[in-house]
């Protein structure tokens, strides 16, 4: 069964097409709008939000977030904002992964200055969404051949998604735009 999983995975991920898109990197400070796309399982998850909202706070761009729920988990008090976007499995996402309904369609159409993917475990929903995001910058974790990413990190396995999340925002602190 996992096989038969995994094979319609990667013919649904070969299908896609990318929307064509500038790639264009501006400095953080400057940035206007953020998109994050976190999987509620990781541990640090909250403190993933906490931390991108308190740099938020600090430049003054707006974020929104799209919360990756697997296994149908409560949703948290903090995630009840509306700047909130929650996929729940076999609601909102497919048997195989991609998302069903307008409410990641809304995420992927925004064009963001920025877009994180946060998880320290591979998702195929979280890199499903970031191919076809609109966004002009994309970061995430270095995890597969079909890399949607423009800036990837590698990570161990027993990194928690706080840390990724503070070198997300330290790399791009670094990085000035010619």
């Amino acid at each position: 069964m996992r096989l038969f999983y995994t094979f319609k995975q990667k013919k649904t991920y070969s299908n896609l097409i990318s929307p064509e898109r500038k790639v264009k990197l501006i400095a953080l400070k400057e940035a206007k709008t953020l998109g994050v796309i976190l999987y509620l399982k990781n541990s640090s998850c909250h403190a993933s939000v906490q931390s991108i909202n308190k740099e938020a706070e600090k430049y003054g761009f707006n974020v929104t977030f799209i919360i990756i729920n697997p296994y149908n988990l409560e949703i948290p008090d903090w995630c009840l904002k509306d700047n909130f976007i929650f996929l729940n499995n076999k609601i909102d996402i497919s048997s195989c992964g991609t998302p069903q309904n307008d409410k990641a369609n809304i995420f992927i159409n925004k064009k963001f200055d920025f877009l994180f993917s946060i998880s320290n475990r591979y998702c195929f929903t979280m890199e499903y969404i970031a191919k076809l995001s609109k966004a002009s910058f994309k970061v995430g974790i270095e995890n597969s051949n079909n890399n949607p990413y423009d800036l990837s990190i590698k990570v161990k396995k027993w990194d928690f998604s706080l840390d990724l999340t503070e070198d997300i925002l330290s790399h791009l602190h670094l990085i000035e735009p010619q």
